[in-house]
């Protein structure tokens, strides 16, 4: 019996790496013949005795005062999605995928599953998980966890689609200039740099972000993990990720393949060395797309052993 699957997720932008990854879980998951359904993700909070009065208040007003949001789906990907559950629908039946954002278990799950899109804790500094979970990293770069009862798999998930139709070599300026930058989830106090005059790529749209990496020379990310520097390196610029205080490059980024195209700090023999290694980064990615679905048949595989009891 093919197991069932429901992925508590944000509306779809392009803009989201988070969301697009989400979606594209539920839509590999489904091409391989299982039933994987989004949940559409909401607010929840921690509530006890000592603070209902504050926390109550807060969620109602979140959740009835607001405009009721359009759920987005992309229509690359076979995502359906589930906005209520039926009088009659048992959440056992399914594996429930949580990213590491979200505070406890809102759907009163039996079978959960964390996917570790970034370090847990990193944006709310909480992390409020159970026991008898299983974790999965997105990248090798990020810290392990660990609860009570509950596992960190030694399987990456890392699943990645290349949109080709934005980053490639089409329409390069060959006589570059500038510089374009991202913040996203980096701290741009990090490092003192003169980005007077230079270009922020946040907020804006992937046929925009691919013009702006076509002509300018530099892109510098404050990120160190967005896929954004792979992309620009695609488009040709010399794509510099601002260093990590006491993370090495080898802790930044395990991966020697996936550095492709990337400078990790300003150090002339790493830009070099970068530039050399750009001419991979294409087949990289296709081979990286290629894979995705084998790492979904592993994941599912070893999701089933983990909760094989409570899907019997």
């Amino acid at each position: 019996m093919k197991s069932k699957f429901i992925i508590f997720s944000p509306s779809y932008s392009e803009n989201n790496g988070g969301a697009v990854t989400l979606h594209h879980l539920c839509h590999l998951l489904n091409l391989i013949g299982h039933e994987s359904y989004l949940y559409p993700s909401f607010d929840n909070f921690e509530t006890n005795l000592l603070n209902y009065k504050q926390v109550l208040p807060k969620f109602y007003k979140k959740l009835f005062r607001q405009p009721l949001r359009i759920f987005k789906t992309s229509n690359r990907f076979n995502t359906p999605v589930l906005k209520k559950f039926s009088k009659n629908f048992n959440v056992d039946e399914f594996i429930i995928i949580y990213p590491e954002i979200v505070f406890g278990n809102p759907l009163g799950a039996k079978n959960v599953v964390r996917w570790l899109l970034h370090n847990p804790g990193f944006f709310t500094n909480k992390i409020y998980y159970g026991p008898n979970e299983i974790y999965f990293k997105y990248s090798n770069g990020y810290n392990n966890f660990n609860f009570l009862n509950s596992k960190t798999s030694s399987l990456i998930l890392y699943i990645f689609t290349y949109l080709k139709h934005y980053y490639n070599e089409n329409e390069w300026f060959n006589d570059r200039s500038g510089i374009a930058y991202c913040i996203r989830k980096g701290n741009i106090s990090t490092i003192p740099l003169d980005l007077e005059g230079a270009i922020l790529i946040d907020g804006m749209k992937h046929a925009e972000i691919s013009k702006v990496f076509k002509k300018v020379k530099y892109f510098i990310s404050f990120d160190p993990h967005t896929a954004f520097s792979r992309f620009a390196a695609l488009c040709g610029c010399i794509s510099i990720v601002v260093p990590t205080e006491g993370i090495s490059v080898q802790s930044w980024q395990p991966d020697i393949d996936k550095r492709f195209g990337i400078s990790y700090g300003f150090e002339t023999t790493s830009i070099e060395e970068s530039i050399l290694s750009r001419k991979n980064l294409k087949d990289q990615l296709i081979k990286e797309e290629n894979n995705s679905i084998e790492v979904v048949r592993e994941f599912v595989n070893e999701v089933e052993q983990f909760f094989h009891l409570s899907l019997k």
